[in-house]
């Protein structure tokens, strides 16, 4: 009987935003970073060392190669699509929390399997918001599916985890701030230079919150919010405005429906 394994690549809060098969010695080096191998996967999480602040961006490192004697199957989103779920997971920490607006949930269709020869790897790199103050532990959790004949089993591995010392008040030269005149959202920084800006926004047109994707880099420093000539502006335009290493920035703007 043939075994197959399948690796599903999901994100909490973010994106994927590269995806490559690398060779088994083309690993570079991490900043702080925990390797686990599991069923044959051997897994390797890695995030800036920080100090890290509430609220903050961060962009995250997921590496694993087979080790197995075999060929491995993996699958996931190598772009941006509103179908990531928590594939990496924060746990732990304390108030006080940052809170962002959250899309409805939708529903997606399957990704197709990749191929994952012995010896080789992947490298995956996802941005995951700070959300809770205190310690937090980022956790890598891979789901997998064994094929046994015509049925699958998934279970969710125990991957590896880092510890995080979260700052409730992020400093003054990484925080953005957001100002709306006439339809359009205007970002800044506190102090200092503004970084390459990355923009998420959510919609709400009285039937529930719109459907979204992930990080997306934003041209400018400008926002125009959306306009349909059926339905108008929406009743409520959230929009989350970030860069790594800097702390979100959330605005969320009502209209009468």
């Amino acid at each position: 009987m043939r075994r197959r394994i399948l690796l599903t690549i999901l994100f909490l809060l973010g994106s994927l935003v590269l995806i490559r098969a690398v060779p088994l010695h083309a690993r570079g080096p991490l900043s702080l970073n925990a390797t686990k191998t599991v069923s044959g996967l051997r897994i390797v999480l890695a995030a800036p060392p920080g100090p890290h602040f509430l609220g903050e961006l961060i962009l995250v490192t997921v590496a694993f190669t087979n080790t197995a004697v075999g060929p491995l199957h993996y699958t996931g989103a190598p772009v941006p699509n509103g179908c990531t779920a928590a594939w990496l997971a924060l746990t732990g920490g304390a108030a006080p929390f940052y809170d962002v607006p959250a899309p409805r949930p939708i529903s997606c269709p399957g990704q197709p399997a990749e191929l994952l020869t012995p010896g080789h790897g992947v490298t995956a790199q996802g941005l995951v918001q700070l959300t809770a103050s205190g310690t937090v532990r980022l956790v890598a959790r891979p789901v997998v599916v064994e094929s046994r004949g015509a049925s699958e089993q998934e279970s969710v591995l125990n991957g590896p985890s880092l510890l995080l010392h979260v700052a409730s008040t992020a400093p003054v030269t990484r925080t953005l701030l957001l100002t709306y005149h006439n339809s359009t959202v205007h970002v800044r920084v506190a102090r200092g230079a503004l970084p390459a800006l990355l923009v998420q926004t959510v919609e709400d047109y009285t039937t529930g919150w719109g459907e979204t994707g992930g990080w997306v880099p934003l041209k400018g420093a400008t926002l125009v919010e959306p306009y349909s000539p059926s339905m108008g502006h929406p009743t409520t335009w959230a929009v989350l405005v970030g860069a790594p290493g800097y702390r979100v920035a959330v605005g969320v703007y009502t209209h009468a429906p």
